[in-house]
């Protein structure tokens, strides 16, 4: 919905932004498309871009396999707390076409939350296990991965990478992430067919096989250091060192 490829209309797809947070329980799909799409214009830049680990998460993550894993346990949270520490953040909410939304999206999840909560004779018991659904849908687990997979820079001036393993296909392509920044505006559902059109373009790169590797990786390397998730590439959506 973020890139507006549900429907061919701009409303229908902020509409439909709406509908697919409300069993989130809290109101955030609108504000994850006002950060995000720094993301694909400021690739890297540690003041615009909210996918960027913080130099405070270097630190932490410098323990080992155990604070790491931690990481991904509260990435949730971390992922909130990037947004308002960026350096931009009044300035994008300013600027941003989803900010209206924003007013709109809180209305929609308070009537539900208040409807829910009192069509279930006052109990909260399904409303927390749809907010710890949506939590622990981010990790720690193969899955979640993804978050690594993406930018974590595995090789020097490539800062962007696909995962190609037969988790896509519960995973709505994610892993085709090269591709998505490449051609944003195609959809999930044919992004394979873009990897197959274009060889020379993604063959050459550096890319992932399995997500449970990576993560085995990224637990036990101390060497690999999370502040290297392609902080320093500035130029956008690019990304191969050859190019």
């Amino acid at each position: 919905c973020c890139h507006h490829l549900v429907f061919k209309t701009r409303w229908l797809n902020r509409v439909f932004n709406l509908i697919c947070n409300i069993p989130m329980v809290i109101p955030m799909s609108v504000g994850f498309c006002v950060f995000h799409m720094p993301h694909h214009t400021h690739l890297g830049d540690l003041e615009r871009d909210a996918d960027i680990a913080l130099p405070i998460e270097a630190w932490f993550l410098g323990g080992g396999a155990l604070r790491r894993l931690m990481w991904q346990a509260l990435y949730p949270l971390i992922l909130g707390l990037r947004s308002q520490l960026n350096r931009y953040a009044s300035q994008l909410w300013k600027q941003s076409a989803w900010t209206p939304w924003a007013l709109p999206q809180f209305l929609v999840q308070t009537a539900f939350v208040t409807s829910w909560y009192h069509g279930h004779q006052q109990s909260w018991h399904g409303l927390r296990y749809m907010l710890l659904s949506c939590y622990f849908s981010i990790g720690p687990h193969p899955l979640g991965v993804r978050w690594i997979q993406e930018h974590y820079v595995v090789e020097e001036g490539q800062e962007t990478y696909s995962y190609y393993g037969p988790l896509n296909k519960v995973a709505f392509n994610i892993g085709y992430h090269n591709e998505h920044h490449d051609f944003p505006t195609v959809p999930y559902n044919e992004l394979p067919k873009l990897t197959n059109a274009a060889p020379e373009a993604y063959d050459t790169l550096r890319s992932h096989s399995s997500w449970i590797r990576l993560w085995w990786e990224f637990l036990t390397n101390t060497e690999w250091e999370v502040f290297r998730m392609a902080r320093e590439f500035k130029h956008g959506a690019g990304h191969s060192k050859s190019e």
